[in-house]
């Protein structure tokens, strides 16, 4: 290594101890250092350059340095050489630049090359320092490409992107914002942005900037929205914004990308009016059809040849399929575009399974199917819409019922699942097939296309159930083998005990009687009426009742108590929940009537009887209906223009109250004025005009208002009225239980109707015909 750095013509070497350090440092430098006498002829090469070009020192030493140059320099370089030593008229020396180096083995390489000269003992001799940039090279061949595509996709894109520096001045603007705004870059570079912008944004963008820049504070940084942006020709249009900020160079600068939303605006209202068309359109007449051929079949199937009947009950049953069918597409939709609202409550689980169940009694016995609940503590509560959450249930429910032998059970559990509580529905039916299971939750999915003709629905039911879970928080799945039936079940949040409110409740009788065959009997027959219904076997369970619920009817057996029930009726008035209740008594047939004269002095004299020995249910609900009702018929005015849907109702509130049709707002202002009614059902699409401009000239706290349209009502619609009801949602039965509920509730709340109550807290009327009646709740 010792001649690596030796000068040809001397040969001595380095010989003092400054030259001994001098070497170190030059075969120690990463760079590579040599040196060329007068003729090009290289006189040293330290280990760097050996590294670099692939040649030893002692290989290059003694050659022309026109060795480590390709064509054409090689062949160049020494006429360069004479031309400076001659005229002194340099290109490279002094001058640091990028040149192309050769290896021994040929390759080329990118090298930055640096020439002085120096004296050394008389003569004139030349150092180059070289450095391989070969990897800085592609790092910034690299970048270039990169930065290429950058600016390709930046060209290319369908967004608009535009950058601004702090001022808000335009710095770049790609040809996409071009296509968007109308101006050429050109036009808006250097420009404030605030051309874009329509009044009032564009008098106060910079203000914007200038707080934002000063507080931080963003509003529209960070955070993707819809805005308004103005176009060249002075037009306005929707757009969705999307702005970051970055630092380049030092300066503040924001990126903000635009995208024209236009025709997905246009798509939205098109799809929107095309709802409205198939709500009003189809949900009208389908409600007339399924109505009138309910009270044809209700009424006088009996009258009907075999074949007619036969006839009428598959058109009625179609005509149900393509309802359900309706309503859940536009379920689908609006939970898909988050139109649908929730309304969420604290609620206490067992009881909502509770009410669940009650509800699909009827249904599970159609089939011979037991429902069973296990109510195991602790009772969980959770923070859900109540309404939705019995729309999963019913889902769940029907199902298993659906899918169950006859003669079987359907059971319904609650667990505790990783801080959240899960509902257990399982039957025991012949399960799901393994092959189906990846597609359960599927729109229009039915493990046999079969099943959608024997068990009915419309294959959306678990679609719809599953995007309410999970609206929820929640999450929702399922168990099953072949043979051996199947296991829903959703999970959902569990709510902290201390934030526990009051539950709401529909109206609730409370049944005292010791027997219980004739108490379940007449709790159905409670049931059937809308009502809740609970059972009390004795008059202590009677009293524990009353402390801790609300009641709107007492339903007594007189042989409660051996006095005929005066001592327990006479205590029951000195309780304040059931002071002013009305009060049905179950009493043998010497007993009708208020016979007893004891209960007549004691001011006890119930509102009606009823013959335990030959209790006859039509009259029961018959008394039921009459004790909750004023004495005087109620009359309602119905608001439609639809006379066919005025007539079904008409025939399906009959036995309720009168109706009378206000088909246009005008009429029905007049009629309102002319009249006195007890509660108006009204269509939102009249001949005039919108029907919601009615409902604050009815002050519904003092005429109870249900809007009936073929759509859902808007939240703020909805806190104002009653209740709601979805056309093709509420059947006749619903109709019916919403109206007599309202009706009963109105007849309560004035003393000193037979039905006087205590007013709650909440009205379990109200909330029933807001929950369980009303199709699109509160």
């Amino acid at each position: 290594m010792s001649g690596k750095l030796n000068h040809k013509a001397g040969g001595s070497g380095f010989r003092s101890e400054s030259d001994s350090r001098v070497r170190a440092i030059v075969e120690a430098v990463a760079d590579g250092i040599i040196t060329i006498d007068n003729q090009g002829v290289i006189e040293s090469f330290n280990p760097a350059a050996e590294r670099i070009f692939g040649y030893d020192a002692e290989e290059a030493v003694g050659r022309n340095v026109q060795m480590l140059m390709p064509s054409p320099f090689r062949e160049h370089h020494d006429s360069y050489l004479a031309n400076y030593l001659q005229t002194g008229n340099a290109q490279i020396i002094g001058v640091g630049r990028e040149v192309l180096g050769l290896r021994k083995d040929g390759s080329l390489f990118p090298l930055d090359l640096a020439v002085t000269e120096m004296q050394v003992e008389g003569r004139r001799m030349f150092t180059g320092v070289v450095r391989d940039i070969s990897e800085r090279k592609a790092s910034e061949l690299a970048l270039q490409d990169r930065e290429a595509r950058v600016r390709a996709i930046v060209d290319t894109v369908v967004d608009g992107i535009i950058t601004i520096d702090g001022a808000g001045l335009i710095d770049t603007f790609n040809p996409a914002a071009e296509r968007i705004f109308g101006y050429a870059a050109s036009d808006v570079i250097g420009v404030n942005v605030s051309i874009l912008m329509p009044e009032p944004y564009h008098s106060e963008h910079d203000g914007y900037i200038a707080k934002f820049m000063h507080t931080g504070e963003a509003k529209v940084i960070g955070v993707g929205r819809e805005v308004t942006g103005r176009r060249r020709d002075g037009s306005t249009f929707p757009m969705e914004l999307a702005v970051s900020e970055m630092t380049v160079e030092g300066r503040r600068m924001f990126t903000g990308v635009v995208r024209d939303i236009t025709d997905r605006k246009r798509m939205e209202r098109q799809k929107d009016e095309f709802i409205a068309t198939v709500s009003h359109e189809l949900r009208t007449p389908l409600t007339a059809i399924g109505g009138a051929l309910g009270l044809v079949l209700g009424k006088h199937g009996g009258e009907l040849p075999k074949t007619v009947l036969k006839m009428l009950k598959v058109a009625h049953r179609n005509c149900d399929r393509l309802t359900l069918l309706i309503n859940d597409i536009l379920e689908i939709e609006k939970l898909e575009s988050g139109a649908l609202k929730f309304e969420l409550e604290d609620q206490d689980l067992a009881t909502l399974i509770q009410r669940s169940l009650e509800d699909h009694k009827e249904f599970a016995g159609k089939y011979q199917v037991e429902l069973r609940f296990s109510n195991s503590p602790p009772r969980p509560w959770v923070h859900v819409d109540e309404r939705r959450f019995h729309q999963v249930m019913s889902n769940l429910i029907s199902n298993a019922v659906k899918y169950s032998p006859r003669g079987g059970a359907v059971d319904i559990a609650v667990s505790d699942v990783a801080n959240r509580v899960r509902v257990h529905v399982k039957d025991y039916g012949k399960g799901i097939p393994e092959d189906f299971h990846s597609r359960v939750f599927e729109r229009f999915s039915q493990a046999d296309s079969s099943d959608t003709r024997e068990q009915g629905g419309t294959g959306l039911g678990l679609s719809i159930a599953k995007a309410i879970v999970e609206h929820h928080g929640g999450e929702i799945g399922f168990f099953s083998k072949t043979n051996e039936g199947a296991e829903f079940y959703f999970d959902l949040p569990i709510r902290s005990p201390e934030k526990r409110p009051k539950v709401s409740a529909r109206p609730c009788a409370l049944v005292c009687e010791k027997d219980k065959v004739l108490a379940d009997l007449l709790a159905k027959a409670v049931r059937a009426e809308g009502l809740c219904c609970e059972v009390a076997s004795d008059a202590t369970n009677a009293l524990r009742c009353l402390e801790e619920n609300q009641y709107c009817l007492l339903i007594i057996d007189s042989a409660l108590s051996d006095d005929g029930g005066f001592t327990f009726m006479r205590t029951l008035r000195h309780v304040p929940a059931a002071a002013q209740l009305p009060m049905l008594v179950i009493s043998d047939d010497g007993y009708r009537n208020g016979a007893d004269p004891r209960l007549e002095r004691g001011g006890l004299a119930p509102q009606a009887w009823l013959s335990r020995s030959h209790p006859d249910l039509a009259q029961f609900r018959s008394i039921i209906h009459q004790v909750l009702l004023r004495q005087e018929r109620p009359r309602i005015l119905h608001v439609e223009d639809d006379p066919d849907l005025v007539q079904v109702a008409r025939s399906v509130l009959e036995e309720i109250a009168d109706i009378q049709q206000a088909d246009a707002l005008e009429q029905a202002r007049r009629m309102l004025k002319e009249q006195k009614y007890d509660l108006v059902i009204l269509d939102l699409e009249l001949l005039d005009g919108p029907g919601d401009e009615l409902v604050d000239e009815l002050k519904p706290e003092e005429i109870p208002v249900i809007i009936f349209s073929s759509y859902p009502a808007s939240p703020q619609l909805c806190a104002k009225v009653q209740a709601t009801l979805v056309k093709t949602m509420a059947d006749n039965a619903k109709l019916r239980m919403t109206v007599r509920n309202l009706l009963s509730a109105r007849g309560r709340a004035r003393p000193p109707d037979l039905a006087a109550t205590s007013a709650p807290e909440t009205d379990p009327v109200r909330n029933a015909a807001a929950g369980d009646a009303s199709q699109d709740a509160h």
